[in-house]
């Protein structure tokens, strides 16, 4: 017995030296072998590297670490969905990426995508939450953009040169004419949003658009800035917003503008978003005085989620121009439709349609056929596409193509015009 005791305890402390020791936690894979990865086209690899990636940022050391390994995570969830852009899960993980990045746009676009897919409830709450702190937080949005412009009828004009007048028929000596070239167009704006208290917002922007021809009477400049409060109400925000803009045009000052807008957005449950808008501003020419007065505008647009590939959107505005000289006083009305469908192979096709009708106020007598006030219907159309996939240094390929037509009772306005962008767009 008494030799007994000694012997457990040696026996106790062989089996605790013998028994294997816990192992270590397996460290992440380096960022540069999931780099690597992302040149597969396995989905479940593709998963693999994105979830791997985003566990490995949660336990980052430092914030450059913690970045690239997130940057990892969206690229390969970006390349998931181009492979197959029906499934959500990845679409979650990539908003979620995003959200943690901070890239509130996108992040926001891909939370609203998956809304439209059959989700529990319990996601659905979890994607309105993270929607909401991406209303509230500061957050700042940006696109730069330049494009290459081909255009059949720069001008908008008409290819008649002969003016009716009761039975007579008059030629004119320079009457204008079609003049196609290829353009280019740059383009950039930049929105911020500052909370204040909860529940509100201060919302400043900025945009500028440049478009050169090599006939510079078809140059022209567009440079605007806004600012005004922004009120969070559930699912409604509204937005009042101060504005001023300046044209140039040939090179030249044309006009410049100020006024107000009201922009607001209300969720209308997962899918539908509306978005009534309105605006005015006092226009003021540099040298043509009677042109000068105000604009208005006012419409009501929808968007639809229709599944987390197909968007709906379409929209109605009325508008109108009163400057000093009678005869350019009109009234607008126009409607379009549209969608944007997430193909599989990352092609995105856009469809857009509207339509638009233009009364004048005074009567144009002789000028016109029929009645004697001008009515004009405008047509267009538009198809763009777009590769998902592709990027040249973060700017995303897009190609369109679009449609104009006018007819009018008036003479000399009809024109037919097509025209369109090889452009590189790039948001932040």
């Amino acid at each position: 017995p008494a030799m007994t005791r000694p012997v457990l305890l040696l026996l106790a402390a062989l089996l605790v030296l013998a028994w294997p020791a816990p192992a270590p936690a397996q460290a992440p894979p380096p960022a540069g072998q999931l780099e690597v990865g992302l040149v597969s086209a396995d989905p479940d690899f593709l998963f693999w590297i994105g979830r791997t990636a985003m566990q490995a940022a949660a336990g980052a050391k430092t914030l450059e670490a913690r970045e690239r390994y997130l940057r990892i995570a969206v690229r390969a969830f970006e390349r998931l969905l181009v492979i197959d852009p029906s499934e959500v899960r990845p679409r979650l993980e990539l908003a979620r990426a995003l959200f943690l990045l901070e890239e509130d746009r996108r992040a926001r676009r891909q939370f609203e995508k998956a809304l439209a897919g059959k989700l529990p409830a319990m996601v659905e709450r979890n994607i309105r939450f993270h929607l909401d702190t991406l209303r509230r937080r500061k957050r700042w949005f940006a696109t730069l953009g330049v494009a290459l412009a081909p255009d059949s009828n720069i001008g908008a004009a008409d290819d008649g040169d002969t003016l009716h007048v009761g039975p007579f028929r008059f030629r004119l000596d320079d009457p204008r004419k079609p003049e196609s070239g290829i353009g280019l167009r740059t383009w950039g704006n930049v929105q911020y949003f500052h909370p204040l208290r909860p529940g509100l917002n201060w919302r400043a922007g900025a945009d500028l658009s440049l478009r050169e021809y090599p006939n510079r009477e078809f140059d022209g400049l567009y440079a605007g800035v806004r600012t005004g409060p922004q009120i969070l109400l559930g699912p409604l925000n509204v937005s009042l917003l101060a504005e001023a803009g300046h044209n140039r045009r040939a090179g030249q000052a044309e006009s410049h503008e100020v006024g107000v807008r009201l922009e607001s957005s209300l969720r209308l449950g997962p899918r539908l978003t509306l978005h009534p808008h309105a605006r005015r501003v006092e226009r003021t020419y540099r040298d043509v005085d009677e042109q000068d007065g105000p604009r208005w505008s006012a419409g009501l647009r929808a968007g639809f989620r229709a599944t987390p590939q197909l968007t709906l959107h379409g929209g109605a505005t009325h508008a109108g121009e009163r400057p000093e000289r009678r005869d350019y006083r009109n009234v607008r009305r126009s409607v379009d439709l549209g969608a944007s469908y997430d193909a599989p192979f990352g092609i995105t096709v856009g469809l857009d349609a509207s339509i638009a009708w233009t009364r004048f106020e005074p009567d144009w007598g002789f000028l016109t056929q029929g009645e004697p006030k001008r009515k004009d219907r405008l047509r267009s159309y538009r198809l763009t596409l777009q590769h998902r996939g592709w990027k040249v240094g973060g700017f995303a390929p897009r190609l369109s193509v679009a449609r104009e037509e006018r007819r009018s009772n008036a003479q000399l306005q009809d024109y037919e015009r097509w025209h369109g962008e090889i452009a590189l767009v790039r948001r932040f």
